[in-house]
């Protein structure tokens, strides 16, 4: 019964894991688009999520949530649905 368990918890641990990493470098391959979207754009420029969206093929919700977690991407102070790099 022993092995059952800790078989159960290898593979709780191993799939989280792998959600966890799939996860992450989707973030990271949608963060890459947005960001070389935005370079492209010019920084005189700061696109609003529908813009990016149509631009890029990513939904609007993804694009928000994208750029709210990105390092390099902060919203326009002026705008609060458009986005610069930093």
């Amino acid at each position: 019964m022993k092995e059952h368990i800790i078989i159960g918890i290898v593979v709780a641990v191993a799939l989280s894991a792998h959600v966890w990493i799939f996860m992450w470098i989707r973030f990271k391959i949608d963060e890459g688009v947005i960001t070389k979207f935005l370079q492209e754009t010019g920084s005189q420029e700061s696109p609003s999520s529908e813009v990016i969206s149509a631009h890029t093929n990513i939904a609007i919700k993804r694009v928000c949530m994208v750029c709210r977690r990105s390092k390099a991407i902060s919203m326009n102070t002026l705008n609060q649905n458009s986005w610069r790099l930093n």
